[in-house]
C-alpha cells in the first residue's frame, strides 16, 4: 500500500475526504496499524505552564479543543499558518511562509467528536515573530481573566510582570545589598542577571569559549559593567551575563563567577570551558578558586597596547598580530623569531 494510502485515511472507515497533498514524516518508512495507536493514544490536556508538542495520533476532546490548542502553538512558535481545510469534519494547516514544510491534519474518529492527528510534519525552521495575528483580544481575555478576576485593579506594568514570571522561568537575577544592621535601610551593592535563553543558547549553539570584561558606569551612582559574551554559528557576539558591581575586584569577581558556575555548569574536565579576558588583577584568583578546570586566555588587543606603551615601533605591532593570527605552530614561531630580532 502506498504512504498516500496510509497517510491521513490510515483509518478507512473515518474517512474525511482529505484531497491534500500528503506531507511525509518519521513514520512514513514503517507499516503502521492504525489501530494499535488509537488503542494507545491518550486524551490530550493543555497545561498552560508547559509548551505544547504535538504528536501524530494525538486525541482532542473535540474540534473545538484542537483548534485551541493550535493556536496556543501557533503563538508559542511565532510563526503564521494558513488552513487549507477549516470545517467541522477536519482541519489542515500549514505554514503561511513558503519553503517550509509544518503541515498538520485531524479529523474526527468513529465517534465523530472525538479528534485526532492523523499526519503531522513537524519540521520547522523559520525565524520567530513576536507579532501574530492568531494572538487576538479574545485570546488575551481568556489568558488573563482569572487574574483580573482575583486583581481587578491591576495596571499594564503588573500585568507584564506577571507574564514574565509565567513565561521566563529559568532565568536568574541575584541582588546582593549591604545592611551592616537592622536599624539602617539596605543599600543596593550588585546585581547578577542571566535570562533562560540566554543559557540555552549558549549551551546548544556556541562553543565553551567566553569573554569576561569590565567598563566603568559613568552615571549618578558609579560603579561596574561585568559582561560575559560568547560567539554564535555566525560569528556574532552573543551575550549571556551582565551584572553591576560596586568595583572590580578579587571580591565582586569571586562573587560574579559564583553565579556563573551556579548557573550554567557545573564545569570539569570532560566539560570544557575557555575564558578570555584583559588579565585584569584579581582574575586569575577567581578563576582558580571557582573555575579551577577553566583554560585561560587573554585578549590581544590588550597585550599589545601593553606592548606598544614599551615598543611603540610599527614594525613590531605589525609582527605581533602576524604572530597572533597565526594558525599553526610553525608560523607562529617564524613571526616570533622575527619579532624578536627587530626589537
Amino acid at each position: 500500500m502506498s504512504h498516500s494510502d496510509t497517510s491521513d485515511d490510515d483509518f478507512s472507515k473515518f474517512d474525511d475526504n482529505e484531497t491534500s497533498e500528503i506531507v511525509p514524516d518519521s513514520e512514513s518508512t514503517q507499516e503502521i496499524d492504525p489501530l494499535r495507536e488509537l488503542l494507545r493514544s491518550k486524551m490530550w490536556t493543555y497545561n498552560r505552564r508547559e509548551d505544547i508538542e504535538f504528536k501524530k495520533w494525538q486525541l482532542f476532546t473535540n474540534i473545538d479543543a484542537f483548534q485551541a490548542d493550535l493556536k496556543h502553538y501557533v503563538i508559542q512558535k511565532g510563526f503564521p499558518i494558513k488552513k487549507l481545510k477549516n470545517e467541522k469534519t477536519r482541519c489542515t494547516a500549514i505554514c503561511a511562509i513558503d519553503g517550509y514544510k509544518w503541515r498538520i491534519h485531524a479529523s474526527p474518529i468513529a465517534d465523530s467528536i472525538t479528534f485526532m492527528i492523523k499526519s503531522y510534519s513537524s519540521k520547522h525552521t523559520c525565524v520567530m515573530d513576536n507579532k501574530n495575528c492568531e494572538a487576538t483580544s479574545d485570546w488575551m481575555a481568556k489568558k488573563l481573566v482569572t487574574l483580573m478576576r482575583t486583581h481587578p485593579h491591576m495596571s499594564r506594568k503588573g500585568i507584564e510582570a506577571e507574564m514574565l514570571k509565567q513565561h521566563n522561568l529559568g532565568s536568574i537575577c541575584k541582588i546582593h545589598c549591604d545592611r551592616p544592621n537592622i536599624l539602617v535601610e539596605p543599600r543596593f551593592l550588585r546585581l547578577f542577571v542571566s535570562f533562560k535563553g540566554q543559557k540555552d543558547g549558549f549551551l546548544t549553539g556556541c562553543r565553551p569559549f567566553v569573554g569576561f570584561d569590565g567598563c566603568h558606569l559613568k552615571g549618578s551612582f558609579g560603579g561596574v559593567l561585568l559582561t560575559v559574551v560568547a560567539l554564535d554559528a555566525n560569528n556574532s557576539i552573543f551575550p549571556i551575563i551582565f551584572a553591576v558591581a560596586e568595583v572590580e575586584i578579587k571580591e565582586t569577581q569571586c562573587w560574579f563567577f559564583h553565579f556563573f558556575e551556579e548557573f550554567f555548569g557545573p564545569f570539569h574536565n570532560n566539560v570544557p570551558l575557555t575564558f578570555m579576558s584583559d588579565r585584569q588583577k584579581g582574575l586569575n584568583l577567581a578563576y582558580e578558586q571557582l573555575l579551577p578546570y577553566a583554560t585561560r586566555r587573554y585578549c590581544c588587543k590588550h597585550i599589545c597596547n601593553n606592548f606598544k606603551a614599551q615598543f611603540p615601533r610599527m614594525l613590531l605591532n605589525s609582527f605581533f598580530w602576524k604572530a597572533a593570527k597565526s594558525y599553526d605552530t610553525v608560523g607562529h614561531t617564524k613571526q616570533c623569531r622575527a619579532l624578536k630580532t627587530s626589537m
